[in-house]
C-alpha cells in the first residue's frame, strides 16, 4: 500500500488545479449556470410577490436547483476531461451528460441518506436496550461513547472524504453502485490521504479567492473613482464615496438623473464579482478531480463491487420474500358456495325433495330410498 508520505508528495500536483482558469468551456458553463439560477430566483421573487403565492416561488426554486445541479455536473465532466488530459467534450455532450450525472449523484446521496437513517435506527435500538432497569445506566455509560465515536467517524468520512470522491467518480463515468464501492475502498485504505489533499485544496482555493477578489475590489474602487468626475456624479457609484466630492445632488449627473449610470455600475460590479466567484469554484472542481485520480491509483475495486452487488441482490431477494409472505397472509381462505355436482343430485320419488346418492332415507318425508 502506498504510504501517506508518498501521497503527500503527490499532493503537490494540486497546484495544477489553478489551470482550471484555462478551461474556458467549463468556466462558461459555470458562469451561465450561475446566471440562469440568479435569473430564475429573481423571477421567483417577482412572481411570488405579485401573485401572493408561495407555490410559484417554491416551483421556481426547484427549477433553479435543478438547473444549478445539472450545470455543475456538466462543468464537472469538462474538468474531468481536463484532469485526465483527454480532449474536452462539446457543450451539447457536456450538458446531456450533466443531466444523467445529476440522477446518478442523486442516487448516491439517497443511499447515503438511507445509510444514516439505518444507523440512527440501530442507535435507537441500542439505547432502547439501555432502558433495562438496574443495569441500564451502566450499559448506557458504555454504549454512549462508543456510539458517539462511531457516529462521528462515519459522518466525518461521509461528508469530508466520501463526498470529495463521489462527484468526481460520477464525472469519470461510474454508476451509483461503482461509486459507492469506490467510496468504501478509498475511505478504508486512503481516507487520510483524501483528507490531507482536501485540506491543501481548501488552502489553495482560499489563496486564489483572496487574489481574485482583491483584484476585483481594487479595480472597482479605482475605476469608480476615475469615472465619477468624468460623468459628473457623486458618491452613488460603487467605490467612489471615499474618493470623490459631492457634485450637485446625490446621484445627479450634470443636473440630470443618474439612475442609468447607477444601474450600469451595479450591473458591471455584479458581473465582475460573479466572474470572480466562478474561478474559485472551478479550482475546487478541478482539484477534486485530481484528488480522485490520485487516490484511486493502484486500487482494486472489483471485489468491492461484487460484494456490493451481492448485498443488493440479497436485499432485493429478502424484500421479495417479505412481500410474498405479506400477500399470502392477507389472503382469506376461499369458502366454496358451489352446489354438489349435478350428477349426485336427484329427487325423492314420493315428495320430489332433493336427495343425494348417499342418502338412505329422504330428509323431507322419510321415504326409504335404499
Amino acid at each position: 500500500m502506498t504510504s501517506i508520505s508518498e501521497h503527500f508528495s503527490k499532493s503537490r500536483g494540486l497546484l495544477n488545479a489553478l489551470e482550471a482558469i484555462n478551461n474556458w468551456r467549463a468556466l462558461l458553463v459555470l458562469f451561465a449556470t450561475g446566471a440562469m439560477v440568479a435569473l430564475v430566483m429573481f423571477l421567483a421573487g417577482v412572481l411570488g410577490a405579485k401573485m401572493g403565492s408561495g407555490v410559484i416561488a417554491g416551483l421556481m426554486g426547484l427549477i433553479a436547483l435543478t438547473v444549478g445541479v445539472c450545470g455543475l455536473q456538466a462543468a464537472g465532466l469538462l474538468f474531468m476531461d481536463q484532469a485526465r488530459g483527454t480532449p474536452l467534450r462539446s457543450f451539447v455532450d457536456a450538458l446531456l451528460g450533466g443531466v444523467f450525472s445529476a440522477f446518478r449523484l442523486l442516487g448516491v446521496l439517497l443511499l447515503e441518506l438511507l445509510a444514516i437513517i439505518v444507523w440512527l435506527i440501530v442507535l435507537a435500538l441500542v439505547f432502547l436496550v439501555c432502558k433495562i432497569p438496574g443495569i441500564g445506566p451502566a450499559l448506557y455509560a458504555i454504549a454512549f461513547p462508543v456510539a458517539a465515536a462511531l457516529t462521528g467517524l462515519g459522518l466525518f468520512a461521509m461528508f469530508y472524504i466520501g463526498n470529495t470522491i463521489a462527484a468526481p467518480s460520477i464525472w469519470d463515468g461510474n454508476g451509483v453502485l461503482p461509486t459507492i464501492s469506490r467510496l468504501w475502498v478509498v475511505s478504508k485504505q486512503r481516507g487520510l490521504a483524501v483528507l490531507v489533499s482536501s485540506l491543501l485544496l481548501m488552502l489553495l482555493t482560499a489563496f486564489a479567492s483572496f487574489v481574485v477578489f482583491q483584484v476585483v475590489f481594487m479595480g472597482v474602487m479605482t475605476t469608480g473613482a476615475v469615472s465619477a468626475p468624468v460623468l459628473g456624479t457623486s458618491m452613488g457609484l460603487p467605490g467612489m464615496g471615499m474618493f470623490t466630492p459631492m457634485v450637485g445632488g446625490y446621484g445627479e449627473y450634470g443636473g440630470g438623473g443618474g439612475g442609468g449610470y447607477l444601474v450600469a455600475a451595479g450591473f458591471g460590479t455584479a458581473l465582475l464579482f460573479a466572474i470572480g466567484l466562478t474561478i474559485p469554484v472551478a479550482i475546487v472542481m478541478l482539484g477534486s478531480c485530481l484528488i480522485y485520480l490520485q487516490v484511486i491509483e493502484g486500487l482494486d475495486f472489483n471485489q468491492a463491487e461484487e460484494m456490493m452487488q451481492q448485498r443488493m441482490s440479497d436485499a432485493k431477494r429478502r424484500m421479495d420474500e417479505a412481500k410474498a409472505r405479506a400477500e399470502q397472509s392477507m389472503r382469506r381462505p376461499e369458502t366454496s358456495t358451489a352446489q354438489p355436482p349435478a350428477e349426485s343430485l336427484s329427487t325423492c320419488p314420493q315428495c320430489n325433495a332433493a336427495i343425494t346418492s348417499d342418502d338412505v332415507f329422504c330428509g323431507s318425508c322419510g321415504h326409504k330410498l335404499k
